[in-house]
């Protein structure tokens, strides 16, 4: 049983076709709000979400052309009718991982394309509607696993996650002075297709690392960020909560 407390408002939520994302997604439209899901490439998946709720849209974007990222958001607004409430800036992605000695500069630039750069012009456009509402979440997903660096191949996308807590703390700032709120969820080894993604096969040998010893579950990073988008967190703002099992 939900509490609808999202009725009426209107979430755009981006890489939502699988994992934390689409499970963001899915929760929010279980409370009552009207999601815009994103995905790039994996529509199939992304269409379960219709099954949950008629306040649902899907938008295709690829986020490693900064045109599409503008296209999704007009798009966005369109259906909206001009309104926002929360931002939930998921997307990400990791090209090639190499050691940085064979690194391309296409898979560095990319990876901080999606990353970091798309986040930025999506919180740039939504803060200025919801500044005019003086009223509205921006809440990013970062990873735990920059703190340690990463990976010797993931560097490039360890890079790109610090930054995106950098531009969480630098668009709080912004944001406050007319009640919008910035903050990020860190995100730790979470049970879902992007370690295969990332070409990652002992996933036993990364649990280790993890003092509770087990991959977050994608309903435990969506509470986090429903928490940061409800009335519940309404003095919280250039925040980073872990939820990391310990990390």
């Amino acid at each position: 049983m939900t509490n609808k407390q999202f009725q009426n408002k209107y979430v755009l939520v981006t890489g939502a076709s699988t994992g934390i994302g689409q499970q963001i997604a899915k929760d929010f439209l279980l409370e009552g709000a009207h999601v815009a899901a994103h995905y790039c490439n994996n529509k199939k998946e992304a269409e379960k979400l219709l099954e949950f709720s008629k306040n649902c849209t899907l938008i295709q974007a690829d986020f490693s052309q900064s045109d599409d990222v503008m296209k999704l958001w007009d798009e966005f607004i369109a259906w909206s009718k001009g309104k926002i409430d929360v931002l939930v800036n998921n997307a990400g992605a990791i090209y090639d991982p190499a050691p940085f000695s064979e690194l391309s500069m296409e898979s560095w630039e990319r990876t901080q394309q999606v990353n970091l750069k798309a986040p930025f012009l999506l919180s740039r456009a939504a803060l200025a509607v919801m500044a005019k509402r003086k009223e509205g979440r921006i809440i990013n997903i970062s990873s735990g696993g920059w703190l340690h660096g990463g990976g010797e191949e993931t560097m490039h996308y360890s890079a790109s996650k610090a930054g995106l807590e950098a531009i969480t703390k630098a668009f709080a700032k912004v944001g406050a002075r007319n009640n919008v709120l910035v903050n990020a969820v860190r995100a730790g080894a979470t049970d879902t297709p992007f370690h295969k993604k990332m070409g990652r096969t002992n996933i036993a040998a990364r649990v280790d690392y993890i003092p509770l010893k087990r991959l977050a579950k994608t309903t435990e990073i969506s509470n986090a960020v429903l928490f940061l988008a409800s009335d519940n967190s309404s003095y919280t703002t250039n925040t980073i909560i872990s939820v990391t099992g310990g990390e």
